[in-house]
């Protein structure tokens, strides 16, 4: 027998990782330098999950008076992609609204989060309420860091906040949030950067201006749960896969001192919430993650239907323990819902069968992530899928004593153990099974139930000369029908998968939002049970 300290376990993601450049990085800098803040009391910069960050200071406005908050901002370089960083409040919406009608004078703060940390932007101007708060007189400089000679970016962060009202559709009043707007001076050099939260099918930080939904309650899900518009079957040992065949896909990017290194996969389990593996993300704080939902090459930041979101929670299951994997399950709360579309939709979580791994021993699922390939990449520019056949707890144990420290009745193991499977940058997506098809589709052309999550990638033995994965051992899952109650408690997840009639679904403008209405940025406290 062996002990747990003896025990070789290879993790996806925490291991063999591909960096990217981060939305608007630079070249490699020399050093790493702070500006010097044109007005402390207003603006200054703070250090934040390992990279820096902008804390900008307002007065509170008079009652009823709309708070409309613009920040510009200058690099002396060119940034490679429309990502402008955000403007968010440190209180949620809703508090900050409550606590100035009851008369609380106190300032407003707000995180500014920058695109680039290498250099770091400088602040020339915090306007505010009709008037200049702060004000550079000479734009660019302070930045350390290697430059492009005779470029500069500028860029024109907006937040607004408006009194609660009572108003017409016709006449509501532009979504609060984050957006840039364009500078109306053009040097010789200078490099304007414009992106609108609405507009802007580049942008990172955005989604779609419109979703399929029908209101903000679970039965959304319920509708479009598991079901891609458009699905290729899958062939023997997995493969290839499209844009959109597997709309739940997410993908967790860390942001380092280098920028943004994809870290582990997710699955979208509502307009909110993506669930992945705990040992992805318990060690991280959530101002360090970013998820983009439809993205399909990691390697590409321009992809005009992928959504990212920042984190505004992380919630670890309460029985996580790293030592054994046990509980290996969290949920990310992102900062805005997504907007459903062709590329982005939530996989179902309601398991309808029964609980018991015997129902499901035998059946085949299906795994996809961007991790190693089988011609030994490290990561996949692209998903790929593999199936894998669901096997007994027993057959799991007797294959290899080392599965004694690693599973319990809360996982299950699944692999062909023929040298396919997930592996590297796998960690934390889902292995998911079709449901019954629908009764009245059955018998029709490309018939197919919806797709429910019933498994988390936690991890695998290691093969100790490539120092990778062991595919020709099983893989150990995190089994997500055993957390259903805590799971839907968490994110008021649907009863069932429902096909919605014919005609029934109708297209409603969704209103997109930097900062959460109930919780400030910084909660990141897991919930209780």
């Amino acid at each position: 027998m062996l002990s747990l300290g003896a025990l070789s376990a290879c993790l996806w993601c925490c291991g063999l990782v591909q960096t990217a450049p981060a939305p608007g990085s630079l070249s490699r800098p020399r050093s790493m330098g702070v500006p010097m803040s044109p007005c402390p009391s207003v603006f200054r910069y703070e250090r934040r999950g390992g990279g820096w960050a902008g804390v900008v200071t307002v007065p509170t406005p008079p009652t009823d008076m709309p708070l409309v908050l613009r920040v510009d901002l200058t690099i002396a370089a060119a940034l490679t992609t429309k990502y402008a960083g955000t403007l968010q409040l440190q209180e949620g919406r809703r508090a900050l609204l409550a606590r100035l009608a009851a008369g609380d004078r106190r300032p407003v703060r707000y995180l500014l989060r920058f695109p680039a940390n290498m250099p770091l932007p400088t602040v020339t101007r915090v306007h505010a309420m009709g008037q200049n708060l702060c004000r550079r007189a000479a734009a660019g400089g302070g930045a350390v860091g290697v430059r492009e000679p005779g470029v500069t970016t500028t860029i024109s962060l907006e937040h607004s906040v408006r009194p609660e009202r009572v108003v017409d559709d016709a006449q509501a009043p532009p979504a609060t949030g984050s957006s840039s707007t364009p500078s109306t001076a053009r040097p010789p050099g200078t490099v304007q950067l414009f992106v609108q939260n609405d507009s802007t099918p580049e942008a990172p930080l955005q989604g779609a201006s419109t979703a399929e939904t029908t209101s903000e309650d679970s039965d959304d899900d319920d509708q479009v749960c598991g079901r891609p518009v458009h699905h290729r079957l899958l062939v023997a040992g997995g493969g290839a896969s499209n844009p959109g065949d597997w709309p739940w896909l997410s993908a967790v990017f860390v942001s380092t001192s280098l920028g943004l290194e994809y870290h582990c996969a997710g699955s979208l389990v509502s307009a909110g919430h993506v669930l992945t593996a705990a040992h992805c993300v318990h060690r991280h704080n959530p101002e360090a993650l970013l998820v983009y939902l439809g993205r399909h090459n990691v390697r590409k930041w321009t992809e005009p239907q992928a959504q990212a979101r920042e984190v505004a929670a992380v919630h670890v299951h309460p029985d996580h323990q790293a030592a054994n994997y046990t509980a290996d399950v969290a949920v990310l709360q992102l900062s805005e819902r997504v907007a459903y579309d062709w590329f982005v939709r939530p996989v179902c979580i309601d398991w309808t069968g029964p609980e018991a791994l015997g129902e499901v021993v035998g059946r085949v699922g299906t795994v996809v992530g961007w991790g190693r390939d089988e011609h030994g990449h490290a990561l996949s520019s692209e998903p790929r899928a593999a199936s894998l056949p669901i096997v007994s707890q027993e057959a799991c144990l007797r294959s290899r004593t080392e599965f004694l420290h690693v599973t319990s009745e809360r996982t299950f193991c699944a692999g062909f153990r023929n040298g396919s499977g997930p592996c590297n940058g796998d960690s934390g997506g889902g292995l998911v099974l079709p449901g019954p098809v629908d009764p009245a589709q059955a018998g029709s052309a490309g018939a197919a139930g919806p797709w429910f999550l019933r498994g988390v990638v936690s991890l695998s033995l290691m093969d100790g000369e490539r120092r990778t994965c062991d595919l020709r051992h099983y893989v150990v899952f995190t089994d997500v029908a055993k957390f259903r109650g805590w799971l839907s408690g968490l994110i008021r997840a649907p009863r069932r998968a429902v096909r919605p009639p014919p005609g029934s679904t109708k297209q409603v403008e969704v209103e997109t939002q930097t900062d959460l209405d109930d919780q400030p940025i910084w909660d990141s406290d897991p919930l209780p049970n």
